[in-house]
């Protein structure tokens, strides 16, 4: 695992290699580990910069009901999270904006009084 350190940052983000990236997809969907496309696990990583709090979030539609394929999650993040795009936002980091996206395509999942919690947390947090 690698790390990315940015001196502005309180501390740095883990990053995994992708034999990491590639073992975390096999932890999550075990069984059905042997049913996946090593290539879309990959494709996943590279979307998600490789950072194990992002991917782990990500796997969660491949854990849970309504259990995505992992190819059907490529997709969904390929298709309504614009990853790309929203690491050039904001002044913040690409790997701050990819965690951001990755929350903010879970967030509907969420109960609503836990959606409103964490809204109103995010007013609490340093930052833009």
């Amino acid at each position: 695992m690698k790390l990315i350190f940015d001196l502005t940052a309180s501390s740095p983000l883990a990053v995994f290699t992708q034999a990491e990236n590639r073992a975390l997809f096999r932890a999550v969907l075990r069984q059905h580990f042997a049913e996946t496309d090593e290539s879309d696990c990959d494709a996943i990583g590279a979307l998600l910069g490789c950072l194990p709090v992002a991917l782990r979030l990500a796997l969660n539609w491949c854990a849970f009901p309504p259990q995505l394929t992992v190819a059907e999650l490529r997709a969904k993040l390929e298709r309504e999270t614009p990853l790309p795009a929203m690491a050039q936002n904001k002044g913040l980091d690409p790997e701050l904006r990819i965690l951001e996206a990755v929350f903010d395509l879970n967030a509907p999942t969420l109960e609503p009084a836990t959606r409103q919690a964490l809204a109103l947390l995010a007013h609490c947090a340093p930052g833009p």
